[in-house]
């Protein structure tokens, strides 16, 4: 008699299988958004702050050059 048991006949190919690109995109975005969250939390008030103000600046830097330019 032959002892068959579960699982040795029939092998899966999803086990072996990897995943897709765009699940692996997927999963590095969010786990890029979860990290920058995670320092996010880290920061002081202030850090946060000055940040925004240096966005904004370069935000107000941007527009001025485009206005010059359609000007």
């Amino acid at each position: 008699m032959i002892d068959h048991k579960d699982g040795d006949g029939a092998k899966s190919t999803h086990a072996n299988k990897k995943p897709s690109l765009v699940c692996r995109g997927i999963s590095n975005i969010k786990y890029y958004f979860q990290q920058r969250s995670a320092e996010k939390k880290k920061e002081s008030a202030i850090d946060r702050a000055a940040q925004s103000t240096a966005r904004a600046t370069w935000a107000i830097a941007f527009l001025t050059v485009v206005t010059i330019v359609v000007g």
